[in-house]
């Protein structure tokens, strides 16, 4: 009985030291996408037009984990969509869901060497004439 809780307690250490050393080789591989932290802007944002996104990375999990914060080009200042947790395909692919009551934003990011394009498709709920399809450069700030 001894032997048995034994070496089911070496198998329960040894499965945390796996999974652990799994997430260290992970982040040195390269799987962490560190390099798309940080502020991005449209130079050539118009009213209404996505302006900014600020983009974290967080590597000391398993996985990577995303979260942006978007801004749009109001007046006078820039309105902000606030924080939004994010999806990381394999491919790089970034994304990124916002919710309201009248519409909902859906982004896909692709990051490029010093640029992200934005894919940003708008569904207004209750009438879809109304969905927009618009992309947008936004490079490092």
């Amino acid at each position: 009985m001894i032997g048995l809780t034994l070496i089911l307690t070496i198998l329960v250490a040894t499965s945390f030291l796996v999974a652990d050393t799994d997430s260290v080789h992970a982040t040195e591989r390269g799987q962490c996408p560190t390099h798309i932290a940080g502020e991005w802007y449209n130079p050539e944002a118009e009213l209404h037009d996505l302006s900014r996104m600020h983009l974290k990375v967080d590597c000391t999990g398993s996985a990577p984990e995303i979260s942006a914060r978007v801004q749009t080009s109001c007046r006078p200042r820039d309105c902000s969509w606030g924080w939004s947790d994010g999806l990381l395909h394999q491919s790089g692919i970034m994304l990124f869901q916002y919710g309201g009551i009248f519409k909902s934003q859906h982004l896909n990011v692709l990051p490029g060497q010093d640029r992200l394009e934005v894919h940003m498709k708008t569904s207004v709920h209750g009438d879809e004439s109304k969905n927009l399809k618009r992309n947008f450069i936004l490079l490092r700030d």
